[in-house]
């Protein structure tokens, strides 16, 4: 029996990655297409399976269920988060998110009904809020939606999820990195979005780029089917 459960663990997982390699390849291939200056012969679509396999496999693990503070059965009752990105620091620990990009993507893989922007400190101001209506949640992914973050920054990011009561909020503390590591992520993406960097190039940062840089390119390009990558990543998260 449990043979056979590891086996479907397994196709699943291949599923998953082959899922999100399509998503991948085809967005990647627009972008390509996009660029008035790159030639047919240099599409993204060139990149093997096995490379981007590993993109996917490198993602997949990151997501984690997030329970609201001080509440023991929230894995139980739905009052959790499946946080995509920002990335958690570590499993275990307290709930910690660190960014080195100044308009970082918010990516749950859940519904949700509230999202808040504190500032960290005692007063722990509200500097944004998404509510849900009637009719519908509030969804990511979503673009950082004030002003570009510095370098040794905090805030606090509050969700609420669909099936949580008002008292059940999940928070996350988002620090931003030291100034060195800040603009070398922000040159890293300049150049991948620049019409005048090689298809090669580009290749290697998409590679070799930390989680936190693979899901902002993958996620802010316009052909991707963002709610297909969103639901891949977040199968993490049941595992």
């Amino acid at each position: 029996m449990k043979r056979k459960m590891t086996i479907r663990m397994r196709l699943h997982k291949t599923e998953l990655i082959t899922g999100a390699l399509l998503i991948i390849i085809g967005a990647l291939s627009a972008q390509s297409t996009a660029l008035a200056q790159e030639s047919s012969s240099s599409e993204f679509s060139n990149i093997t399976d096995k490379s981007l396999a590993q993109i996917i496999r490198s993602l997949i693990g990151l997501p984690q269920n997030v329970a609201a503070a001080g509440s023991r059965s929230a894995l139980h009752t739905k009052s959790y988060i499946c946080l995509i990105n920002p990335v958690l620091k570590k499993k275990g620990q307290k709930n910690i998110a660190t960014t080195s990009i100044a308009n970082p993507i918010i990516i749950t893989g859940s519904l949700l009904n509230e999202l808040k922007i504190r500032e960290a400190d005692r007063n722990k101001k509200i500097l944004f809020q998404a509510l849900s209506s009637s009719t519908e949640a509030v969804k990511t992914p979503l673009k950082w939606p004030i002003k570009p973050i510095g370098p040794n920054e905090k805030y606090i990011l509050e969700f609420r999820n669909i099936h949580s009561p008002a008292s059940e909020k999940v928070e996350v503390l988002l620090i931003s990195e030291e100034p060195k590591q800040m603009k070398a992520t922000q040159a890293l993406l300049r150049e991948f979005n620049s019409q005048q960097t090689t298809t090669v190039r580009k290749k290697e940062i998409l590679k070799e780029g930390s989680p936190e840089i693979k899901m902002n390119i993958l996620f802010s390009l316009n052909s991707t089917n963002k709610q297909h990558l969103t639901n891949e990543l977040a199968a993490g998260c049941k595992e």
